[in-house]
């Protein structure tokens, strides 16, 4: 593809060279750089310009940058006032904008972002509607996984994706919205029809460095025109504000039913979604609807299931789901409305919510011998405390919990997760997690250091093996070991490497079982 057309929507500066040459791939990365490629100068720095004059030595005939000043004038160098969205929207372009073919929902949030993209994109498959899933650690096209090594892939990686994904005849696209996707404009020229906010709490403040920043980076994905259509936590205090301050269409949901939810709602006709997309693969939003709110009450655990009831357009409607506690009723209510606007049938919905399970590394959750077994991915504050609770409500016995935060991000959470753990659990065991460039004893004296009640029952273990094994052995009958923080992650990330580990295969190597 020639420049002039990958800097399609991009306002530009040429400083030297012709602008009318082919280019055969583009990359940020110096050390990819062959004949013909183009080259995506991210910083400004002496580094930068470095990397750069390698770029140059190793065939890229085209720097786009934020410079003004000339490196080479035997090559075509480009100045634009914003390289991250100038990168993302040539990436577009390179991938002939597969993703204006497809509907895209996106969901934004500290928590639960993994889960509702999971539910959204199995209640759409379910329903026979080709679906493709971008999430952490991996993306599906169609019913195919594919490995992947970020929340949100790179401009260049995410449009092949989405380009992989059109071809092969998926209609609609759910997708995580990292908070650093949205800081660095990796979805820059992507229109979202849907966006769901699932919460806000304290998470990366190593990168955004407050809360107040985290806030404004989630809200702006709404406020500044990312989505036609909003579904917002309105349980959350920033849900709540941004729902304040929206000027778009949105929908709202919680569980916190109280008598104003359930007073003045007018019955509507629940059979206006019919049975699946019908009109150009498209979603038809009906901004009629975009009154509505869903709530959910009565919720209960119920024989290793979920049950609870749905008020919906002034109807109530009983579900069951494997997915455990009341931050997956959040989930559910979210990824429901997004369905709805995908137009399913609210009975096709909660018939197919009860037969999906819980996604990898989330929740998961089995007995042995009296004794429960959660691997959850909880690393935030918030998100510890959630698992932590929901375990209590279906413990008959004591909570175990084994965790650890990992290296080189917020530091700052690290105490505060430390006096969760304690003050929630009845034994806490503290132990690695991924610690990168950081010394393992100096994160878990963080964790140790943030604990201000009696610490009689906490342990510190280094190797989360033995932390586990000390955990299963000091559990009895009735008691429940909450394995937090590496999810189905399969690798644990040190100074030196990454080296092979599971939660999931220590618990079946532990218990000569096969987790199913």
């Amino acid at each position: 593809m020639k420049t002039s057309k990958l800097l399609d929507g991009v306002d530009y500066e040429v400083l030297s060279g012709n602008i009318d040459i082919w280019v055969e791939n583009i990359t940020h990365k110096a050390c990819d750089i062959q004949s013909g490629f183009c080259y995506i100068m991210l910083h400004n720095d002496i580094k930068a310009i470095s990397d750069a004059k390698l770029a140059l030595l190793n065939g890229a005939t085209i720097i786009i940058s934020e410079i003004d000043f000339v490196i080479s004038e035997f090559s075509c160098q480009i100045k634009v006032d914003d390289i991250r969205a100038a990168y993302s929207m040539m990436a577009k372009m390179y991938h002939h904008r597969k993703c204006d073919h497809m509907k895209m929902i996106g969901v934004i949030g500290t928590n639960g972002k993994s889960t509702t993209s999971y539910l959204v994109w199995s209640l759409l498959s379910k329903n026979n509607i080709r679906t493709g899933f971008i999430g952490t650690g991996f993306y599906m096209i169609g019913d195919t996984k594919h490995d992947t090594d970020s929340t949100t892939p790179d401009p260049m990686q995410l449009h092949n994706i989405l380009f992989n994904m059109e071809l092969s005849g998926v209609k609609i696209v759910v997708m995580e919205v990292s908070a650093h996707a949205i800081c660095l404009k990796k979805i820059e020229g992507i229109k979202f029809e849907i966006g769901i906010f699932t919460n806000l709490s304290q998470d990366h403040l190593d990168y955004f460095e407050n809360m107040e920043n985290l806030k404004n980076v989630k809200q702006s994905f709404f406020l500044k025109g990312k989505c036609k259509i909003a579904i917002i936590n309105n349980d959350d205090i920033c849900g709540i504000e941004l729902i304040e301050q929206m000027k778009s269409p949105y929908l709202t949901y919680g569980v916190a039913c109280s008598s104003n939810k359930l007073a003045g709602i007018e019955e509507k006709d629940c059979n206006k979604y019919p049975d699946q997309i019908v009109v150009d693969n498209a979603i038809d939003i009906n901004v009629e609807c975009c009154d509505m709110e869903i709530f959910a009450n009565n919720i209960k655990w119920v024989n290793c299931v979920n049950n609870f009831d749905i008020t919906l357009l002034g109807r109530v409607y009983n579900a069951t789901s494997k997915l455990v506690g009341v931050f997956n009723v959040y989930n559910i209510l979210s990824s429901i409305l997004a369905v709805q606007l995908c137009n399913v049938r609210i009975d096709r919905i909660i018939k197919s919510l009860a037969e999906i399970s819980p996604l990898a590394g989330r929740c998961n959750i089995i007995e042995n011998v009296g004794v429960k077994y959660i691997i959850d991915y909880a690393h935030s504050p918030d998100g510890l405390e959630n698992i932590i609770k929901e375990a209590r409500e279906i413990t008959l016995g004591r909570v175990i919990t084994v965790f650890g935060c990992g290296g080189e991000r917020d530091k700052s959470k690290r105490g505060l997760m430390g006096e969760i753990a304690n003050s929630l659990s009845d034994i806490v065991i503290i132990t690695e997690d991924n610690s990168r460039s950081e010394e393992v004893e100096c994160i878990m004296t963080d964790i140790y250091r943030g604990i201000r009640g009696d610490t009689s029952n906490v342990y510190l273990v280094k190797n989360r093996c033995d932390a586990t094994l000390l955990a299963n052995s000091l559990a009895a009958y009735n008691d429940t070991i909450i394995l937090a923080g590496k999810g189905s992650e399969e690798y644990i990330e040190q100074n030196s490497g990454k080296y092979k580990y599971s939660d999931k295969t220590t618990i079946e190597e532990i218990l000569d079982i096969k987790w199913i």
